[in-house]
């Protein structure tokens, strides 16, 4: 990615007499036919997922893209779970989204 995400690469560290919380991270889901989408939000949304699966910044990632992903064309939400403004999940695009949660990542780390 060649623009820092929230201005910078690093992970912010926490002051030193407190323990550091787990940070954990999601894709962003696909949002092709949202109103504000078009071929350049696409190509920074791609960045910015390949950004948190590959930086190392974060101690886990939830692929929330692939849950959500419409299986014909992974740039649009999956009907099953659009709300129906192709931005936001529905309640059954939710539950597939707490359901892909490794509960086991948040008690390891």
């Amino acid at each position: 990615m060649t623009e820092p995400v929230h201005g910078h690469h690093a992970r912010p560290q926490p002051p030193r007499d407190r323990p550091r919380l787990a940070d954990f991270r999601s894709h962003n889901h696909p949002v092709k036919d949202a109103a504000y989408w078009d071929a350049a939000a696409e190509q920074k949304r791609d960045a910015i997922n390949n950004w948190i699966l590959t930086s190392g910044a974060f101690d886990g990632v939830v692929d929330f893209a692939s849950v959500l992903a419409d299986p014909y064309d992974p740039d649009i939400m999956n009907p099953i779970y659009d709300s129906g403004d192709h931005l936001h999940p529905s309640d059954a695009g939710y539950v597939a989204m707490g359901d892909a949660i490794n509960l086991e990542m948040l008690l390891h780390r």
